[in-house]
C-alpha cells in the first residue's frame, strides 16, 4: 500500500522476507526481482524504500518466526482478547456481559445474540434471503413484522416512555447517593458521582472516548508507576494537543490517588434517608418533591378496592389504557369513535367523564350528596376534587369508594361493547356499579344494617343514614 508502483513491477508479489534477501559480492541486499529497468520516478520511490527497510540483517535458519499479539501478555493468540481489542477499537459497545447470566441457558443467550444481530428469522429477515413471504406481524397482525423482540428505535411510542422513566430513576437515584470509597470495585469511575459532585463521561467525553477503560471501576484505573500510586485510563493513543490539556484538568480534578481500603466494600447512602439501605419508596417520594409532580399516590390504593382496579386507575392517571386514541398513537390503523356515545373521539377524559352516557352515570350517583359538580378537564383533576368529602358516616364511606366503582364499571361497559358486541343501558350499570360498592363496602361492614335490595330500590335513603 505505501509503494504500489514496485509492488506492481515485481516479480516476487508473494515473496516471504527470505525470499528477497540475497548476497551480492559478499554483501547482503534487497532484490525483488522487477520486470524491466526502473523510471526516473520509479527510481526515486525505490531509492526511498530502501532507505525505510535499512540494510537487511542475516537471518537466523535454525528458528521460526514468532508472531505475538500486541493487545495479550500470551504468547498464544486468543480470540477473546482479539475480540475484546477490536472492540475497544472500533468504539463498539456491544453488550457481551448482558448475554451470559447465570441460570440463563445457553440457547437463550444465543437467541438474545441474534436479537441483536438482527439475525433472527422475522418476516423481513427471511424476505431479505430471498424467500417469498407475506411480511406481517404475528402478534398485532397489522404492521411489518421486523424485530419481533425489541424497536429498532427506541423513539417510538411503544417502550420509549418505560426506558425514559427508568433512565430517569437512575440519575435521580445517582445525584442522591453519597459513596464511601474503600476497596474501589463497587464505584463506575466514569459513571458514579464519586468525585466532586460530577460525572466524568459528561464531563471530559473526549477522554472518556479514547479510554479502553470505559467500564472500570476506581480500583481498575489506579497503577503503581515506580512505586508511585497514579491514575491509568489506557488511552488508545498518544493524546493532542487539546485532549493532553484536558487530561492535566481531570488530573487537577482527581487529585492524586488515594491507597484503597481492600478489606472493605464500598459503602452507598441515599441522601434523602436516614436508613442505610436503599429504599424505592422514599426515592419515589424524594422525586415527586424534586419535580413538584403531584401524583395522587394515595388516591390509588383503598381498602376494599382489588389491586387490579389500583393499577387501572393509575394507567388512566398515565393516560395509558389502550382508549381508540392511545392506540392510534401506537400505529394501529382504527376509527377512532366512543364505545358509548358513539359521536367523539374516544380519549381517556371523555370515556370517563366527558362522555353523555358517563356523565349521566356520575350525575345519577352525585344526586343524593346534593353535589353541584362541575365536569373537570382531565380525570386525574376529578380524583384530586373528590378528596373533599361528602355524605355523613354511612355516605361519607360511599363517597370514597364511588368513583373508583363508576370508572371500573364504564371500562368494563367500554370492553364489553367492543368485543363483544353487546350494549347495556344507563340503569344496567349505575345497578353494577351498586352491586361492586356493595361487595366492597361489606368487606369493612359499610352496609352491616343494610341489604343488597335496600341498595338497589333505595339508594338516596342508603346514602343518608
Amino acid at each position: 500500500m505505501t509503494f504500489p508502483k514496485l509492488y506492481k513491477l515485481s516479480k516476487k508479489k508473494n515473496a516471504s522476507i527470505s525470499d528477497v534477501q540475497q548476497m551480492e559480492n559478499e554483501v547482503l541486499v534487497w532484490n525483488l526481482d522487477f520486470k524491466r529497468t526502473l523510471k526516473p520516478d520509479e527510481q526515486s520511490e525505490w531509492n526511498v524504500m530502501q532507505i525505510l527497510l535499512g540494510d537487511p540483517t542475516p537471518l537466523n535458519q535454525d528458528q521460526d518466526d514468532v508472531f505475538r499479539c500486541k493487545f495479550s501478555n500470551a504468547t498464544t493468540f486468543s480470540a477473546k482478547e482479539c475480540y475484546e481489542h477490536s472492540c475497544m477499537e472500533d468504539g463498539d459497545k456491544f453488550p457481551v456481559k448482558m448475554l451470559w447470566r447465570k441460570g440463563v441457558p445457553s440457547k437463550l443467550s444465543f437467541m438474545i445474540w441474534s436479537v441483536f444481530q438482527n439475525a433472527i428469522p422475522t418476516m423481513d429477515n427471511l424476505r431479505r434471503r430471498g424467500m417469498v413471504v407475506i411480511n406481517r406481524c404475528w402478534l398485532c397482525k397489522q404492521q411489518e413484522e421486523t424485530e419481533l423482540f425489541f424497536p429498532k428505535i427506541a423513539e417510538g411510542i411503544q417502550g420509549k416512555a418505560i426506558w425514559k422513566g427508568v433512565q430517569k430513576g437512575r440519575y435521580l437515584v445517582a445525584k442522591n447517593i453519597s459513596i464511601t470509597i474503600n476497596n474501589g470495585k463497587s464505584v463506575s469511575f466514569w459513571e458514579d458521582l464519586w468525585c466532586n459532585n460530577e460525572i466524568l463521561r459528561m464531563t471530559f467525553p473526549k477522554l472518556y472516548k479514547l479510554s479502553k477503560k470505559k467500564n472500570a471501576s476506581i480500583s481498575d484505573v489506579q497503577q503503581m508507576e515506580n512505586e508511585v500510586l497514579v491514575w491509568n485510563l489506557d488511552f488508545k493513543r498518544t493524546l493532542k494537543p487539546d485532549e493532553q490539556s484536558e487530561w492535566n484538568v481531570m488530573q487537577i480534578l482527581l487529585g492524586d490517588p488515594t491507597p484503597l481500603n481492600q478489606d472493605q466494600d464500598d459503602v452507598f447512602r441515599c441522601k434523602f434517608s436516614n436508613a442505610t439501605t436503599f429504599s424505592a419508596k422514599e426515592c419515589y417520594e424524594h422525586s415527586c418533591m424534586e419535580d413538584g409532580d403531584k401524583f395522587p399516590v394515595k388516591m390509588l390504593w383503598r381498602k376494599g378496592v382489588p389491586s387490579k382496579l389500583s393499577f387501572m386507575i393509575w394507567s388512566v392517571f398515565q393516560n395509558a389504557i389502550p382508549t381508540m386514541d392511545n392506540l392510534r398513537r401506537r400505529g394501529m390503523v382504527v376509527i377512532n369513535r366512543c364505545w358509548l356515545c358513539k359521536q367523539q373521539e374516544e380519549t381517556v377524559s371523555h370515556l370517563f367523564i366527558h362522555c353523555s352516557m358517563a356523565r349521566s352515570i356520575w350525575q345519577y350517583f352525585l344526586r343524593p350528596f346534593k353535589v353541584e359538580w362541575v365536569t373537570t378537564a382531565s380525570i386525574m383533576d376529578h380524583f384530586f376534587l373528590w378528596k373533599m368529602k361528602f355524605g355523613r358516616n354511612r355516605g361519607r364511606k360511599i363517597w370514597e369508594l364511588l368513583p373508583y366503582a363508576i370508572c371500573w364499571t364504564i371500562w368494563l361497559e367500554r370492553n364489553v361493547r367492543a368485543f363483544e358486541n353487546q350494549e347495556n343501558h344507563v340503569q344496567e350499570i349505575v345497578i353494577k356499579v351498586k352491586a361492586l360498592l356493595f361487595l366492597w363496602g361489606s368487606l369493612d361492614k359499610i352496609f352491616s344494617n343494610c341489604s343488597l335490595n335496600d341498595l338497589m330500590n333505595n339508594w338516596e335513603i342508603v346514602v343518608n343514614l
